[in-house]
C-alpha cells in the first residue's frame, strides 16, 4: 500500500479477466464491473487513491480506489481491437496512453494533448510524472509544480511572483522595488520567501535557480522575527536540496531526477544507488554534505569491496593498506563485510587479515567458519562471551560429520566442552556419554546415565533410548514396570561404575549402588505386597511395611541400608499410631531397658498420642513416666486434665529437691544398666 494508506491497510491486487476487476488481498477476493466493456489495461495512482482502466470499446475511465465514484471519462476513439501498448499515470494528475509513435495525455476534466514520435518510446511512471525513453533521447513529462506556477504565471499577483519582480527592479535600481515589498506586506513576506525557495528546486537552469533562491533570501531579510527561523530552515533545505540534485544531474553521473522523485526515493537510498554504479566519490560527498553517518561508512565498505574485486592481481598487503587507509577513518565500518568479500574473491589472506581487525565477534565469528577457520572462530567466541556464537560453531563443525574434529576443536577449551556437554543432556544422552569417554570426562556420562535411570525407573524411555528411536518400545517395557526397575538398575551401575573411576567421586558411586539395591528391593516388595513402592524413598518403603505390619521387612531394609535407629524407631511410632496400636506404641516405648530406642525422648510419644487423639488412659500412662513434673503439668494441660496439672505442679513445689534426688537416681540407674 501507498505510503498515504492508515495503518494496517493490507496490499490488493488487480486482475483484469472477462468483463470484471477483481480485487485480492490476503483474506478475500472480491469482484468489481467498471463500464459495460471488458478491460484491456489498468493502472493505479501513485497515492494509491485513483485507478485508470481502459476498456475494450476504447474509453478511458478513471475511478476511486474503492470502485465507489467514477471520477472521469474519455473516448480516446481508439480501434476496438487496438488497446494502447502502455497506460500509465502522469503523477497524480493525468494519464498517459501510448500507441505507435503516439502518445496521448488526458487530463483530469477531459483535456489532453497529443504528442508524435518517430520512433519506438517507453513510458517509465515517476511520482510526479512521467518519463518517455527512446533510443536517442530521454524526456520528463509532468504538470508544472504550483510554486512555478505562482512565480511565473503571466499577470500573477501572488507574494511570490511580487517577491521575484521586486528582486528583478531591485536589479535594475527601479523604485518598483519598494512598491512590490510593500504589496506583499510582513504577513505575506514569510509565504512569499519559501514559495521562491521551493519553486527553485523544481526549476532545471541553473541561472533560475540561482535567480529564485536570489528572491529568497531578499524576502528573508524583510521577514518578521517570528518567521525568520522558519524561512532560514526552508532556504537551507532548499540550497541543500539543488546542490544535491545539481550533482546527480551531471552529464558524467546521469541521474536526471526532480525534488520530489529525490524525496520520495530517499538520500539514504540515493547514496546507495551512486555506490552500486560505482560513483564512490559522489557517493560519499553527498553522505559527509547531509550528514548521513551510515550512509557513508557503506559507500566506505561498498568501495573497498571493489577494490579487492577489481585488484585480483595486486598483492595482499597493497591491497590491505589501501582498505586501511579508508576504513580506518571511518568509526563503525565493518571489516567483516570486506573480508566477505575478499574472501568470495579468493583471497583467504587478505579476508584472514581484515577480520583480525573487525571488532565485533558476532561478524567475525560466521565467517571464519565459512572459511574453515574453526579453532579460530572458537577461540573468537569464547573471548566475546557469548555462547550463540560457541554453539554456532560447535554445530558447524558437527554437521560436517566428522565427529574427531569436533573433539579435537573442543579438547583445551573448558567452556566449548562444557556448553556441547550441556547441550547432549538435554537432548542426545548417547552422543553425551561417547563424547564424555572420548574427552576423558566420564562423570558427566556418569551423571547422563543416572538421569537414564531415574526416565526408567518413572516408567519412561531413557532419553539415549528416545534419541535412538526406541522411545516406544522402551515406553511399553516401561509400562511393565519390572522391566524399566531392571533398565533402571542397569544405568545406576553403568553411572556407578563411571563415577568410581574418579576419587572425588567415591560418594557418587555408592549412592548408585545403594539406589539400584533399593529399586531391587522395592521391586520384590511390590511383586509380594501388591503396593506401588517403585520410586519411592527409603523411609516411605520401610514405613509402608510398617504400615503393612512387615516388621522384619522392615528391620531387614533398616540393616541393608544403614538407616539410623532414631529414624527407624521414628518410624515405627508413626505407623503404630496410625494403626492406633496403643500396645504396641506402648511396648516401644519400654523396648530398651524401659525407654525408646534410638534416645527418642518419652514427650514424643505424649505429642504423637495427643494429636492422634488417642483413648485418656493411655495417654496419661505415657504422661506419668514422665519425670520433670513441669512437663507432665503441661502435658496434662493439653490433655485437658486441669486437676492433673495443678497436682503436678503442686508436687513439683513440695518436693522439688526429692523430684531432684529421684532423677538423678533414675538417671544413674539407666547408666549403670547399659554399662551391664
Amino acid at each position: 500500500p501507498p505510503e498515504e494508506a492508515p495503518p494496517g491497510t493490507s496490499a490488493e491486487v488487480l486482475v483484469a479477466t472477462g468483463d470484471a476487476l477483481l480485487v485480492i488481498d490476503a483474506a478475500r477476493c472480491e469482484e468489481k464491473h467498471v463500464g459495460a466493456s471488458p478491460v484491456t489495461r489498468l493502472a493505479v495512482a501513485p497515492n494509491g487513491a485513483m485507478i485508470a482502466v481502459f476498456t475494450e470499446d476504447g474509453t478511458l475511465v478513471v475511478v476511486s480506489a474503492d470502485f465507489e465514484n467514477t471520477l472521469s471519462e474519455f473516448g480516446t476513439g481508439a480501434p476496438r481491437d487496438t488497446p494502447p501498448r502502455q497506460l500509465v499515470w502522469c503523477g497524480a494528475d493525468a494519464v498517459v496512453l501510448y500507441w505507435d509513435e503516439t502518445l496521448l495525455l488526458v487530463g483530469p476534466f477531459g483535456d489532453f494533448m497529443r504528442y508524435t514520435y518517430d520512433e519506438p518510446a517507453v513510458l517509465l511512471p515517476e511520482v510526479d510524472g512521467v518519463r518517455v525513453i527512446t533510443s536517442r533521447s530521454l524526456e520528463f513529462l509532468q504538470r508544472v509544480p504550483d510554486a512555478t506556477v505562482d512565480v511565473f504565471r503571466i499577470g500573477s499577483t501572488s507574494p511570490a511572483a511580487l517577491l521575484h519582480d521586486a528582486l528583478t527592479h531591485f536589479d535594475a535600481r527601479s523604485v518598483k522595488a519598494d512598491d512590490n515589498m510593500r504589496a506583499i506586506g510582513p504577513e505575506q513576506m514569510a509565504q512569499a520567501t519559501m514559495a521562491c525557495a521551493e519553486a527553485a528546486t523544481h526549476e532545471w537552469d541553473h541561472a533560475t535557480q540561482r535567480m529564485l533562491m536570489r528572491a529568497s533570501a531578499h524576502g528573508h531579510a524583510f521577514t518578521p522575527q517570528a518567521d525568520a527561523g522558519e524561512t532560514a530552515e526552508a532556504f537551507q533545505a532548499a540550497i541543500r536540496t539543488l546542490r544535491v540534485l545539481n550533482a546527480l544531474r551531471d552529464y558524467r553521473v546521469g541521474r536526471p531526477i526532480t525534488a520530489p522523485q529525490l524525496e520520495a526515493l530517499g538520500a539514504d537510498a540515493m547514496v546507495d544507488t551512486l555506490a552500486a554504479q560505482g560513483q564512490h566519490l559522489l557517493a560519499i560527498k553527498i553522505a559527509e554534505y547531509l550528514e548521513l553517518q551510515a550512509a557513508s561508512r557503506r559507500v566506505v565498505q561498498h568501495w573497498a569491496m571493489a577494490k579487492v574485486a577489481s585488484n585480483p592481481d595486486a598483492p595482499d598487503l597493497a591491497v590491505l593498506e589501501a582498505v586501511l587507509s579508508k576504513l580506518s577513518a571511518m568509526p563503525g565500518a565493518s571489516y567483516a563485510s570486506v573480508a566477505e568479500g575478499a574472501f568470495r574473491a579468493g583471497r583467504q589472506r587478505l579476508a584472514a587479515a581484515l577480520l583480525d581487525l573487525e571488532p565485533r565477534a558476532g561478524e567475525q565469528v560466521p565467517l571464519l567458519t565459512q572459511m574453515g577457520e574453526q579453532e579460530r572462530a572458537l577461540d573468537k567466541a569464547i573471548e566475546s562471551g557469548d555462547t550463540d556464537l560457541v554453539y554456532l560453531v560447535l554445530f558447524h563443525v558437527w554437521r560436517q560429520g566428522d565427529f574427531k574434529e569436533l573433539v579435537r576443536v573442543v579438547a583445551g577449551r573448558p567452556l566449548a566442552s562444557e556448553l556441547f556437554v550441556a547441550y547432549c543432556r538435554a537432548t542426545d544422552p548417547e552422543l553425551l556419554k561417547t563424547f564424555c569417554f572420548t574427552v576423558g570426562a566420564p562423570h558427566a556420562a556418569a551423571q547422563a546415565a543416572f538421569l537414564d535411570a531415574l526416565e526408567a525407573r518413572d516408567g519412561g524411555p531413557p532419553p539415549s533410548e528416545v534419541v535412538a528411536g526406541r522411545g516406544a518400545a522402551a515406553a511399553r517395557r516401561g509400562a511393565g514396570g519390572s522391566a524399566g526397575v531392571t533398565a533402571a538398575c542397569r544405568a545406576l551401575s553403568a553411572a556407578s561404575e563411571m563415577y568410581s573411576r574418579s576419587k572425588e567421586r567415591v560418594g557418587h558411586a555408592r549412592a548408585c549402588d545403594e539406589a539400584a539395591s533399593l529399586l531391587s528391593a522395592q521391586r520384590e516388595l511390590e511383586g509380594a505386597t501388591g503396593e506401588r513402592l517403585v520410586g519411592t524413598s527409603l523411609a516411605d518403603t520401610v514405613a509402608s511395611c510398617l504400615a503393612l505390619g512387615n516388621l522384619k521387612v522392615a528391620l531387614r531394609l533398616q540393616r541393608d541400608f544403614r538407616m539410623g535407629e532414631r529414624h527407624f524407631t521414628w518410624l515405627r511410632m508413626a505407623a503404630l499410631v496410625t494403626a492406633n496400636d496403643w500396645e504396641g506404641l506402648d511396648r516401644l516405648s519400654k523396648e530398651k531397658r524401659g525407654a525408646p530406642p534410638g534416645d527418642v525422648p518419652l514427650g514424643a510419644f505424649v505429642d504423637a498420642c495427643v494429636d492422634a487423639s488417642a483413648p485418656d488412659g493411655v495417654t496419661k500412662r505415657f504422661i506419668a513416666r514422665l519425670i520433670d513434673p513441669e512437663v507432665r503439668a503441661e502435658a496434662y494441660e493439653r490433655l485437658g486434665d486441669a486437676r492433673a496439672a495443678a497436682e503436678a505442679r503442686a508436687a513439683a513445689k513440695e518436693g522439688g529437691g526429692g523430684e531432684l534426688l529421684n532423677r538423678l537416681g533414675n538417671n544413674l540407674l539407666n547408666r549403670l544398666g547399659n554399662a551391664r
